[in-house]
């Protein structure tokens, strides 16, 4: 939360942070920052109709905006997508403050800076998507993953939130910070603001946040014929699900797409390639894609860490949902790279 006004030193520049009263709804501020311009504030719960306010809110700035600074626990993620999208093309830093929280779709927010600081008692996680009623949501996960692909984002990044569900948060490691270009500015680097009437802040030193990795997948048994049954029963319940996908559709393509080549060279590539443009049956075989991805994730680590799950689940014969998909469907094109 932002207590009090404060300068951070970066990129040559000060950037001033207002205060804000906590907020159950996003709310937006702004504080002048010297030489025309000011620095805005974001803080609260993403909710429907933020991003036109967002919009309003920019266009009543007498000055240009030099930075954003955020503090939120998420809220709805195409409504944060959109937000992201606005500062992107303002080519703006932004920042997570000190003890700021900045989860689920608050991301969008933050990784949209051109230049992106955090304090270290910061926080920054990501997850899965999810809809109003908390479950999960496909469609805005590909919507994203589209964003994060044209706003760089690691795939490792990219991987922890497609892999964890909504109701769980991934805090990002001090490494994948590092390969995001956050700059981690200590707490030591803020000084009290030169405006006379702001009040002094002097922060203790605060130790880093503990960053939780994400979760490891479980293990295989370590007895080898249990381990092997294991296989068996999750290769053939993989096997059921395709089953049940209609036959032709875009979804049960991506899914096989992502079956056949997810030990190959191409499984770099993901799910979502640079020529996505979001048409509805892109979208569906993303879907199909990252749903299959999430369901094999877990077997590929114990087929690679136990040798008895992997014998059970190479078991189970070949079925017709093993050979690769038809890569000449049109919504596979953008992913293959073509």
């Amino acid at each position: 939360m932002f207590k009090t006004t404060f300068n951070v030193l970066a990129f040559g520049s000060t950037l001033a942070i207002a205060s804000l009263p906590a907020a159950n709804a996003m709310e937006f501020g702004s504080a002048d920052a010297g030489n025309n311009n000011v620095f805005v504030t974001m803080q609260g719960k993403i909710v429907p109709g933020d991003a036109a306010k967002f919009s309003g809110f920019l266009q009543t700035l007498p000055a240009t905006v030099s930075a954003i600074a955020m503090d939120s626990g998420g809220g709805v993620i195409d409504e944060a997508v959109r937000m992201g999208e606005l500062i992107a093309k303002s080519n703006v830093a932004t920042l997570l403050p000190d003890n700021a929280t900045c989860a689920s779709a608050c991301f969008w927010l933050f990784a949209a800076g051109q230049h992106r600081l955090m304090v270290s008692s910061a926080q920054l996680g990501v997850h899965g998507a999810k809809d109003e009623q908390g479950r999960e949501a496909p469609d805005s996960t590909v919507n994203a993953v589209r964003f994060a692909k044209e706003l760089g984002i690691p795939n490792s990044i990219i991987v922890d939130m497609v892999t964890t569900p909504p109701g769980q948060i991934a805090w990002l490691t001090p490494r994948e910070l590092t390969e995001m270009g956050v700059k981690i500015l200590p707490p030591t680097q803020q000084m009290a603001s030169a405006s006379p009437l702001s009040p002094v802040y002097s922060p203790a030193p605060t130790p880093p946040p503990i960053y939780a990795p994400v979760a490891r997948p479980a293990a295989a048994a370590t007895d080898p014929t249990q381990a092997f049954e294991h296989g068996q029963a999750e290769r053939r319940a993989f096997e059921a699900w395709i089953a049940t996908l209609p036959e032709g559709s875009q979804f049960k393509d991506g899914a096989l797409y992502w079956a056949s080549v997810r030990s190959t060279k191409k499984a770099a590539i993901g799910c979502v390639g640079p020529g996505y443009t979001g048409k509805p049956q892109e979208k569906e075989w993303a879907a199909g894609c990252l749903n299959a991805k999430a369901k094999l994730d877990p077997t590929d680590y114990r087929r690679l860490t136990n040798a008895s799950y992997r014998e059970g689940w190479n078991s189970v014969p070949d079925t017709e949902n093993d050979v690769p998909p038809r890569t000449s469907a049109p919504a596979a094109d953008w992913a293959l790279g073509r």
